[in-house]
């Protein structure tokens, strides 16, 4: 499955991972598809690298 990226000013990498996985796994357990899980983990992680308040 492919997914297309966020595209946003990047602050740091620092926990994308962390948040990416987080989102796709609440997302899953609460009944999303996996391409829905996706988009919503990649959105999530897209505006946590974008910000520095971690």
């Amino acid at each position: 499955m492919a997914s297309q990226a966020e595209k946003v000013e990047l602050v740091s990498t620092h926990g994308a991972g962390d948040c990416f996985m987080g989102m796709f796994c609440a997302s899953m357990i609460n009944g999303c598809s996996l391409e829905e899980s996706v988009s919503r983990a990649n959105k999530a992680a897209a505006i946590h690298v974008s910000r520095k308040s971690h």
